[in-house]
C-alpha cells in the first residue's frame, strides 16, 4: 500500500555537496542556580576541544 507521502524519487535521499555544512547542534543547559551547569559546559568544552574556558557566559559558541 502507497501512502500518500511516499515518493518513488530520489528527492528525500539527497547527498552533501563537499562544502556544504550541516546545521549546528544546539544544546540549551537549563536548571537552578548551583548545580553545576557551567561546570558541565567546561568539561564538555574542554573534552571535544581539549581547552579550558575560565569564564562561561551566554551564549556559547564552539565551531569545529
Amino acid at each position: 500500500m502507497k501512502r500518500k507521502w511516499d515518493n518513488d524519487d530520489d528527492t528525500g535521499d539527497k547527498k552533501r555537496m563537499p562544502n556544504e555544512e550541516s546545521a549546528p547542534y544546539v544544546v540549551v543547559v537549563h536548571g537552578p542556580p548551583k548545580v553545576g551547569k557551567s561546570s558541565l559546559i567546561g568539561s564538555l568544552v574542554k573534552h571535544y576541544t581539549h581547552k579550558n574556558l575560565t569564564d562561561i557566559t551566554n551564549p556559547i559558541t564552539i565551531k569545529s
